[in-house]
């Protein structure tokens, strides 16, 4: 009885290999994405010629984020910081992220107001000192 399950385990094997597909491997020329590598790899040494300077732009205020940083379009490119930056406040904005819900957009500031969506759905404003000025549920009448 052993060997008759083995056969059949072997014969069921050798059917499912048959039945992967073939890699395909795209043609041309494979080239490295690393840095070559240089004698000393380790870190970079003070006064090295060879690093060319850090430019960044000008620091830039900016007092709106209507949109999230996903495209180069709604980026700031240097967002400016103050020196010692410190929480000037914090406010409950509704649920967060659970097993069922999920937030799913980011804070956008337009205004002089914040604006939040909750995992639950819930539109909320708030005004840059803090305080929630409004709040409204967008879950349609007859969903849950």
């Amino acid at each position: 009885m052993p060997r008759v399950t083995n056969f059949c385990a072997f014969i069921a094997l050798f059917t499912l290999i048959g039945c992967a597909e073939k890699d395909f491997i795209l043609p041309g020329e494979r080239e490295s994405i690393l840095p070559e590598a240089s004698e000393n790899t380790s870190e970079f040494q003070p006064g090295d010629e060879s690093i060319p300077p850090l430019n960044l732009p000008a620091t830039r205020a900016n007092s709106s984020w209507t949109q999230g940083i996903a495209s180069s379009i709604t980026r700031t490119e240097h967002p400016e910081l103050g020196a010692a930056p410190r929480v000037i406040w914090s406010v409950g904005i509704g649920s967060g992220d659970g097993r069922k819900n999920r937030i799913t957009a980011d804070p956008v500031v337009a205004d002089g107001r914040v604006f939040t969506l909750d995992s639950a759905a819930t539109v909320t404003a708030i005004s840059t000192a803090g305080e929630v000025l409004w709040s409204r549920d967008l879950t349609p009448e007859n969903e849950s």
